[in-house]
C-alpha cells in the first residue's frame, strides 16, 4: 500500500506540472495470471486519481475492457519480421557472435581456435549476416517475439556456450 501511495504521489506531481504521463507496464502476462484483479484495482486508482495519465498495458491477451469508467482499447501487434527480430536479438546479446554461433559442422570439422573468433560486422555483409541470424534456429522458435528474443539474448554471456 505504501508503494503504491509513493507512485500516485509521483505521477500526480508529474501531473501537476502539465506534463504528459505515460506509464508503460510491460510483460503482464504472469502477473495477470496471479493477480489480475488487484492489478485492475490498482490501475483504476492511478487514473482516477492522476489526470492526464495515460497507460500502455503490455500482454499476449487484453486483459481488461475498462479500467472502472476508463475504456481500454486493446490493439493487436504481429510479431517482428525476420530481420527485425535479428537486428534485436543482436542489440541485446551480451558477447559478440562468433563463427561457432553460426556453425553447421559437426565433428573434428567443427574443432579449432577459428570457430571462437568474432564475426566482424560492416556495411558490406550486414545484410547476410542479419539474414544468416533470422534463420537461426534459436531465433526461429523466439517466433518474432520480443520478449522471447530478449530472454534468448540474456543468455548469450561472456564465456557461456554458443547458440
Amino acid at each position: 500500500r505504501i508503494l503504491r501511495s509513493q507512485i500516485v504521489q509521483s505521477l500526480q506531481e508529474l501531473a501537476s506540472l502539465h506534463h504528459p504521463v505515460l506509464l508503460i507496464l510491460d510483460d503482464l502476462d504472469s502477473l495477470l495470471q496471479s493477480n489480475a484483479e488487484e492489478l485492475r484495482k490498482v490501475l483504476t486508482e492511478l487514473l482516477l486519481r492522476t489526470e492526464g495519465l495515460e497507460l500502455l498495458l503490455a500482454a499476449r491477451e487484453a486483459p481488461f475492457q475498462a479500467l472502472g469508467a476508463h475504456k481500454v482499447v486493446g490493439y493487436h501487434l504481429d510479431p517482428l519480421q525476420p530481420l527485425d527480430a535479428a537486428r534485436l536479438f543482436l542489440w541485446r546479446v551480451h558477447r559478440p557472435l562468433v563463427v561457432a554461433d553460426f556453425s553447421v559442422l559437426s565433428g573434428s570439422e567443427a574443432e579449432g581456435p577459428s570457430r571462437m573468433l568474432p564475426l566482424i560486422m560492416n556495411a558490406q555483409n550486414r545484410g547476410v549476416l542479419l539474414q544468416q541470424l533470422s534463420g537461426h534456429p534459436l531465433l526461429q522458435w523466439c517466433g518474432g517475439c520480443p520478449g522471447h528474443l530478449r530472454a534468448a539474448a540474456d543468455h548469450v554471456l561472456p564465456g557461456g556456450g554458443t547458440l
